[in-house]
């Protein structure tokens, strides 16, 4: 156990002045988990990437088009997850750099806020998990849902 205080801020969005240091942090991780999973991108090159932005125990939580489901929680770090989010994160660029963040101490969530009704998604990031270790965030959990479909 050690004596760090916790930090204290409520939650902020991007639209609100957040703290700088989280929210530069918090841009970093954004931009380094949309290069993470770019088409084309060598698996050691990934792997070396993903290490720097994610704890070694996060997870990828696929929610099924019904409510309240889960369909999987794998681990990040396995080749087919890495192949699932390569087909999601490049067309969620935007989202992911223009959600909103909300931090609580030493937890953040990013949001990714764009209007899948157009069809041509059928799964998108929902939300990226961040938990504060030392003075660095790193994912612990990425969020997908699927469409629903009919």
């Amino acid at each position: 156990m050690t004596n760090d205080a916790p930090l204290l801020c409520g939650p902020w969005s991007l639209d609100d002045t957040p703290p700088a240091s989280a929210a530069a942090s918090i841009a970093t991780i954004r931009e380094r988990l949309i290069e993470a999973y770019l088409p084309g991108l060598p698996p050691l090159q990934h792997h070396r990437i993903l290490r720097s932005i994610a704890l070694p125990e996060a997870v990828l939580v696929r929610l099924g088009s019904q409510a309240h489901r889960t369909d999987a929680v794998d681990e990040l770090n396995t080749a087919s997850c890495r192949e699932y989010l390569q087909k999601v994160i490049p067309d969620e660029g935007a989202s992911l750099r223009l959600g909103r963040t909300d931090v609580t101490g030493d937890l953040a969530r990013i949001w990714c806020e764009t209007a899948h009704d157009d069809g041509a998604h059928t799964t998108h990031v929902q939300s990226v998990h961040l938990a504060k270790v030392r003075q660095h965030w790193k994912i612990t959990a990425i969020v997908t849902r699927a469409s629903h479909t009919t």
